[in-house]
């Protein structure tokens, strides 16, 4: 993660980051995982807020 970040001038707070797992199958619903980066156990939210844009297209038509 970090060569990303760099790559792309970004400078995250590992404090203030958190995850979320997806899945595929509701059977891994449940499973605990645990992410450490930079020394920091990041937290897990179980409902994150999405801050893309999900109905993005790509097409050339007028919006």
């Amino acid at each position: 993660m970090d060569e990303y970040f760099e790559i792309n001038s970004l400078r995250p707070n590992p404090t203030k980051t958190e995850v979320f797992a997806f899945h595929l199958r509701n059977k891994e619903a449940n499973r605990k995982i645990h992410v450490i980066w930079k020394g920091v156990e990041l937290a897990i939210n179980p409902n994150p807020k999405y801050l893309g844009d999900w109905p993005l297209s790509f097409s050339t038509g007028d919006v």
